[in-house]
């Protein structure tokens, strides 16, 4: 039979490896520092600002329901808090007109767009 004080001290050891585990992580969250003066395209990291590795083609629908039917380059730049774009020069560029944005489809993700707050991740 087991001893009923001993059952404690097994549940207790249970709830610690259990707490340990789950709130465990794997490696340290990236710091990236941008030095004074600094370009954000400049540093090795400024690659890192986009929500994807790449750019990827994308819709644009407007608040009246308006879809172009042109294909961007688009990725969200989460540094700037903003949708850019690659032109036909091969520049990148910011997203203008944005009041009159309702929904930015990038790849096969989508975002909603609310002119006061910004973008968000429809998930």
């Amino acid at each position: 039979m087991t001893d009923p004080i001993a059952r404690p001290n097994w549940i207790l050891f249970l709830l610690l490896a259990v707490t340990f585990f789950a709130y465990s992580q794997d490696e340290a969250p990236k710091v990236f520092r941008l030095p004074a003066f600094t370009d954000v395209s400049k540093v090795p990291w400024g690659d890192s600002i986009y929500s994807f590795s790449n750019f990827q083609k994308g819709r644009i629908t407007y608040t009246k329901g308006f879809e172009l039917d042109y294909l961007f380059d688009l990725n969200y730049n989460i540094y700037y808090e903003r949708m850019d774009f690659i032109n036909d020069a091969g520049d990148t560029l910011k997203i203008t007109n944005t009041m009159e944005i309702k929904l930015i489809e990038v790849g096969a993700k989508l975002f909603f767009h609310d002119y006061n707050t910004g973008f968000y991740e429809v998930i």
